[in-house]
């Protein structure tokens, strides 16, 4: 079912569908009119899809650091760092 798998593609589909039903005449609402059905719908549409989606959980806390390495990774001695592009224990043989 794509209501599972893509709850905000029909949310965005539903509230288009009523703006151009609205643009073409045949739900005859004024823009002020217009604008209060698209708020409301949206809020509702947001609860439900709100109910569907599964929250993505916190990550874990960082433990504390290794004995003998920083806290903070210095860049200057090839400890971690994004400028020495080395981000864990080098293999055997590699330098």
């Amino acid at each position: 079912m794509i209501w599972r798998r893509e709850p905000v593609l029909i949310q965005g589909a539903v509230i288009g569908v009523l703006n151009l039903v609205s643009s073409f005449g045949w739900l005859p609402l004024t823009p002020a009119q217009m604008g209060a059905v698209n708020t409301a719908l949206a809020g509702v549409l947001a609860l439900v899809t709100r109910q569907v989606v599964t929250p993505v959980g916190r990550p874990p806390k960082a433990g504390p650091p290794e004995p003998g390495r920083p806290a903070v990774p210095d860049p200057s001695t090839g400890d971690g760092g994004p400028a020495s592009g080395h981000h864990g224990p080098r293999a055997p043989g590699l330098g």
